[in-house]
């Protein structure tokens, strides 16, 4: 057994599934054999954790390296939006040009969000109505009157805003109790 079997059966006891991906887990390929980790990558080769070379004509990064590993340009260009900072309060314009390419590619998608993992998700139809229903909630959870969030959404009747639009969440349940408490402490202070 290898330094990368080994340390596969550390993982599996400490992460369920032993992957955080499905397709990238060694049984679904050669138990007990399969390469679990790589210690460099070039081109369509890789090298596993005991120095072993293999020929990537599988996946090749779960699709996400279609040009294949360490590929200069692709490296110069990460390289070179690191070293202008990769992360800051304000946002990354990438977002944007990435989002116009993938709705170029997927003409069917009304719009693009990105998950936790950074792979986007194509939102079909959307418009800004999807969400007014959060936005209402929102409007209420900060304390603005409900005559205002009835305006500003256009409804005629009160109750279309606050029976369909506006969710009671959590949050508001316990700050609104917590100043009702605050209400009635002082309350009995003044008897």
């Amino acid at each position: 057994m290898g330094k990368g079997q080994e340390l596969y059966l550390e993982e599996k006891k400490i992460i369920p599934g032993g992957t955080q991906l499905l397709s990238k887990r060694p049984e679904m390929f050669l138990p007990d054999k399969w390469p679990a980790y790589y210690s460099k990558a070039h081109g369509c080769e890789v090298w596993d954790l005991d120095g072993n070379h293999y020929y990537d004509v599988s996946y090749m990064g779960v699709g996400a390296n279609v040009l294949g590993y360490s590929n200069e340009e692709v490296d110069y260009a990460a390289k070179e939006a690191i070293d202008c900072s990769s992360m800051c309060t304000l946002n990354a314009p990438e977002e944007v040009y990435l989002a116009r390419k993938l709705l170029k590619l997927h003409p069917w998608a009304g719009g693009v969000r990105y998950a936790i993992e950074n792979d986007p998700i194509l939102l079909p139809n959307f418009s800004c109505h999807t969400l007014r229903h959060t936005f209402a909630t929102r409007l209420c959870e900060s304390g603005i009157n409900v005559k205002v969030i009835q305006d500003v959404l256009g409804h005629a009747d009160i109750s279309t805003t606050m029976d369909i639009y506006v969710d009671v969440m959590d949050e508001l349940k316990k700050r609104e109790i917590a100043s009702f408490d605050s209400y009635m402490a002082k309350s009995r202070e003044t008897i």
